[in-house]
This record gives C-alpha cells, sequence and structure tokens, in this order.
C-alpha cells in the first residue's frame, strides 16, 4: 500500500478542493468578523493562513500521514467526494472548523 500512488482525481480532491475549502471558509468568516467590527482587512492575516493551509494540504497531510491522508485518498480512492464527505466527515468538519476558528480570531485581533 505504501508504494500507491494517487490517482488524478484524488490528486484534485487533495490537492486542489481541500485547500481551497479551507481558505475559502477562512476568507468568508474573516471577512463577516471584519465587517462587524468595522475593520479594514490585513493581507498579512490572509497570506499567513494561506501558507499554513499549503504547508498542511502540500506536505505534513502527505508525508506525515496527517488527517488520514493515505486511508482518504489512496485506500478509497474509489470513493466519489459526496462519499468521503460523508466516510470521513470529522476530517472535513475539524479542518471546516479549524478554518473557521483561525479566521474569527484573526478577524478580532
Amino acid at each position: 500500500m505504501a508504494d500507491r500512488k494517487l490517482n488524478k482525481k484524488n490528486k484534485l480532491l487533495a490537492f486542489v478542493f481541500m485547500p481551497l475549502y479551507m481558505i475559502g471558509l477562512f476568507i468568508i468568516v474573516y471577512t463577516v468578523t471584519l465587517l462587524s467590527n468595522g475593520w479594514s482587512y490585513d493581507l498579512i492575516s490572509i497570506i499567513v493562513f494561506i501558507f499554513a493551509t499549503c504547508f498542511v494540504c502540500y506536505i505534513a497531510a502527505p508525508k506525515l500521514n496527517a488527517f488520514q491522508f493515505q486511508h482518504i485518498y489512496v485506500v478509497n480512492e474509489h470513493l466519489s467526494l459526496a462519499q468521503k464527505i460523508k466516510e470521513f466527515k470529522g476530517m472535513y468538519i475539524m479542518l471546516g472548523s479549524f478554518s473557521m476558528v483561525t479566521g474569527l480570531l484573526f478577524g478580532l485581533t
């Protein structure tokens, strides 16, 4: 199993969909928090979060098998996106919650 590779569909899900999902949730919560406080965007906060997301999605997950990466994208490569979300909803909820809490904290500080 260690020598199995990601297929194109799972590469797209792991390295495009997941970072966009996390960054999208962050920007939505960050924007709402900033608008409610009357503050303006801090570009550094957005850049820091994007770098952290890229680190998690491109380095930590595949290399360190963080967030059950191998189990989701290699072992269960045949599952569709909807089935993956249904089966591994805890992981998607955890990463989404992390993005939203980070957006809230960055927006309040």
